[in-house]
């Protein structure tokens, strides 16, 4: 249960209250584009001059809130749920009307007698701007100029403008990582070719330690072939040598 809880001109954008159990929660001056209140309990909370395009509040009960120049513009709210509301003058409604009443009087009328208000008049419902949910009617002059705001999805380049977080927007996002991330794969491109190399000429050392290993004992193996060859021959010329002594000597 929050109470008293201040979110005074926080930015809000696509936050989530959901589920919320609060008693006189500041809002005023709140960026909530596009936040969800589903199923919160907003008792007494106070929404002055607050930003609530787009903002879910299915499910939500918001008795005592005031909506004081609140902007409802295309949220979920309903004639039902704005009925329990405490005020909700020059508010921008869902369907782009302004609401009127400087008060919403859900437990008695606010007359002064005696100096001091009246409020023992219960009323079966609150005083309430009727057909606030209905389109506005053109006017009876067809030489009147009149904007005519049409319910609407936000288009592309208004979604590429809201802010996403410390002030950014979405395309400032998408220029920051551009700039950040190309670089950062061609790093991470010659890092891995840089490490294969060395892997490759690892393996070619190893190969060339082997070649060499194997000439080295095949050259051994020679130079003693060669010694054994060598003193066999000696050996023979000796012999030789001897046989040819002593038949001259005979």
């Amino acid at each position: 249960m929050y109470v008293g809880t201040k979110f005074h001109e926080a930015q809000a954008e696509y936050a989530d209250f959901s589920d919320i159990q609060s008693v006189k929660l500041n809002m005023n001056g709140i960026d909530a584009h596009g936040a969800s209140f589903r199923f919160a309990s907003l008792n007494q909370a106070t929404f002055h001059g607050a930003h609530l395009e787009y903002t879910d509040f299915k499910g939500a009960s918001m008795p005592g809130a005031d909506f004081y120049r609140a902007n409802l513009k295309n949220s979920t709210i309903t004639q039902l749920q704005i009925q329990e509301a405490l005020a909700f003058e020059e508010s921008i409604l869902p369907n782009f009307n302004i609401g009127d009443h400087k008060n919403i009087i859900m437990n008695g009328n606010a007359e002064i007698e005696n100096g001091q208000y009246e409020c023992s008049v219960n009323l079966n419902r609150p005083i309430f701007a009727l057909n606030w949910d209905r389109v506005q009617k053109m006017p009876d002059k067809a030489s009147e100029a009149i904007d005519i705001e049409v319910y609407s999805q936000p288009t592309i380049r208004e979604r590429n403008e809201r802010h996403c977080c410390c002030g950014l927007t979405i395309k400032d996002l998408i220029r920051i990582c551009s700039t950040v991330v190309i670089p950062l794969i061609f790093g991470l491109f010659t890092v891995v070719i840089t490490i294969y190399q060395q892997r490759i000429a690892q393996l070619q050392r190893a190969q060339d330690l082997k070649i060499a290993q194997r000439q080295r004992v095949h050259d051994i193996e020679l130079a003693q072939q060669q010694r054994t060859n060598d003193r066999k021959q000696a050996e023979v010329s000796l012999i030789v040598s001897k046989l040819a002594d002593n038949i001259y000597l005979n």
